[in-house]
């Protein structure tokens, strides 16, 4: 099956770790079987570690993009989701570990954008954060499991996980 160009992707770094969040049914209606939806997007967690460019291009060839969180209902989701529609013991989750987002400032320094190309309308950096404290650059973002999701830039050639949005 075919999606729009409107699907999301979530890459991730370290040992898993699980969210309170409570289990609900997945609502899949309009998403191939693996995936999950919510706000009309389709959304999957992969595990498959990649850089930041080449999570977004596989992202692409999907027909979809690295996870673009436009609100705290959405960093909730991604957060504390199911994890691809099946229950993963302590608590529900798309991502349980360090994992990639859409957001990056690869064009210019300090103008963060979604990869999506939406406004970007919701933050939620780590304290002192983006800070591009790496001499090469940190142009990429990496959603932090062990923080509650909280948000940090860092070089963008990390392998982390991802998850796809469509």
């Amino acid at each position: 099956m075919d999606f729009p160009l409107t699907n999301r992707c979530l890459f991730q770094l370290h040992p898993p770790s699980f969210s309170q969040y409570p289990c609900t049914p997945a609502d899949t209606e309009g998403c191939e079987h693996t995936w999950r939806k919510f706000h009309g997007h389709c959304y999957r967690y992969f595990s498959r570690r990649h850089t930041w460019e080449d999570a977004e291009k596989d992202c692409r060839e999907h027909s979809g993009h690295l996870a673009s969180i436009h609100s705290l209902a959405d960093q909730n989701f991604i957060r504390g989701g199911r994890r691809q529609g099946r229950r993963t013991g302590g608590g529900e989750g798309l991502s349980h570990d360090n994992t990639w987002i859409g957001l990056n400032d690869r064009t210019v320094e300090d103008d963060f954008q979604w990869t999506d190309k939406m406004d970007l309308q919701y933050e939620n950096w780590r304290e002192n954060q983006p800070d591009n404290f790496f001499a090469g650059g940190e142009d990429c973002v990496v959603m932090i499991a062990h923080e509650n999701g909280k948000w940090n830039d860092v070089p963008c050639n990390y392998n982390l996980k991802m998850t796809k949005y469509s």
